[in-house]
């Protein structure tokens, strides 16, 4: 029997459970090692590895283009209830490491 080892990005309904949307990032059959060197990741899978996790822009991308669209879906005030008022578009000193 062949196996694999699979890195995923899942965006799921945390309720039922029900996967909405996944991304891939690493697809990996697994082999026995013949030598010490095949046991784990090499250098090289190392690096593709945080290559595609610092594509973790890909991960950071995936989570806030979800989180986007819970921003703004309301037009009442979450302390009052009353009707809520846009006051246009102002800059803001929000720093992340991305």
């Amino acid at each position: 029997m062949a196996t694999g080892i699979k890195i995923i990005v899942l965006h799921y309904d945390i309720s039922t459970g029900e996967v909405l949307e996944s991304q891939d990032l690493r697809n990996d059959e697994l082999f026995p090692p013949n030598h010490l060197k095949d046991l784990g990741y090499l250098h090289l899978e190392q690096i593709d590895l945080l290559n595609k996790l610092i594509c973790c822009l890909k991960c950071q991308e995936f989570k806030i283009s979800r989180q986007i669209k819970l921003v703004n879906n309301s037009n009442v005030c979450p302390i009052c209830g009353s009707k809520a008022v846009k006051m246009g578009k102002y800059t803001s000193d929000f720093h992340a490491i991305f």
